[in-house]
């Protein structure tokens, strides 16, 4: 069964996506904090991260550059509901994918299974290239 660790600010949004999730059948634990997240990583040892980008005690964006070098093999899910510049910069840290919320429960239960089940690499770049004139 794959484990799923969910870091969201929200302890509603934390029941409802584990509740969403262990109906399909998957292991989860959920917390609110950044740093208990990190914790949690080491002890539970996840195969996906869902990730908020608005957290109380760092953003979202340092939490993944810190998950993408302690656990390289780590999938990381961003669901939030921040804006697009910020969810690109998760993307370019190492984030293997990003959706925004509002989300329909079955978007994140098969975007969950489809990390789980492939082999999506996060980005192997450090900046976007710049674009033509």
């Amino acid at each position: 069964m794959a484990r799923i660790l969910i870091c969201d600010d929200d302890p509603a949004i934390c029941r409802l996506f584990e509740a969403v999730l262990r109906r399909s059948g998957f292991e989860v634990i959920s917390t609110t904090s950044s740093a208990d997240c990190l914790h949690i990583c080491e002890e539970y040892v996840p195969d996906l991260a869902l990730i908020d980008l608005i957290l109380p005690e760092t953003n979202g964006v340092e939490l993944i550059k810190l998950l993408r070098t302690k656990f390289p093999r780590l999938k990381i899910l961003v669901v939030s509901s921040a804006g697009s510049d910020q969810l690109y910069q998760a993307w370019m840290v190492g984030a293997n994918m990003v959706i925004r919320k509002p989300l329909l429960p079955t978007l994140l239960v098969s975007t969950a299974g489809y990390l789980l089940t492939s082999h999506p690499e996060p980005p192997t770049f450090a900046r976007p290239v710049a674009a033509h004139s």
